[in-house]
């Protein structure tokens, strides 16, 4: 008895990434799935948004002057944890007084990107007050 196969490709559930292949065989029993030692793409996947994150770290930096102390000058450097909402998830601030690092963590908190993918990414960013 000779077999025909019917391969069809199908979207996986947004759970599950990759394609789900489904073969139907009448007559013998069905052929051995392909096996790739790839994982499976996802063309779902959305990567985190460097350049967004990147332009709005920029945008932030300009406004976060306000919160340095009149008078002093200091270059504070800050590390922006982007949690895979597009949300700031931690703010690492060190700056000079307890003010500024509240105010600086306040304003940087705020930013948020896309939502992407994958694991937390983390930024830095060196403001000028």
């Amino acid at each position: 008895m000779s077999r025909s196969c019917l391969s069809i490709r199908f979207a996986a559930l947004a759970s599950l990434p990759g394609l789900l292949l489904v073969t139907a065989c009448h007559g013998q029993a069905p052929p051995a799935p392909p096996r790739s030692n790839l994982p499976p793409a996802s063309s779902d996947a959305q990567p985190f948004p460097r350049e967004d994150a990147r332009t709005a770290l920029a945008a932030a930096a300009r406004g976060l002057r306000s919160c340095g102390t009149e008078g002093r000058s200091e270059e504070v450097v800050a590390a922006l944890r982007f949690e895979p909402t597009g949300r700031v998830g931690d703010v690492d601030v060190d700056a000079s007084d307890a003010e500024t690092t509240s105010c600086l963590r306040t304003k940087l908190a705020e930013i948020a990107v896309t939502p992407f993918d994958g694991a937390p990414v983390t930024m830095e960013v060196r403001v000028r007050l």
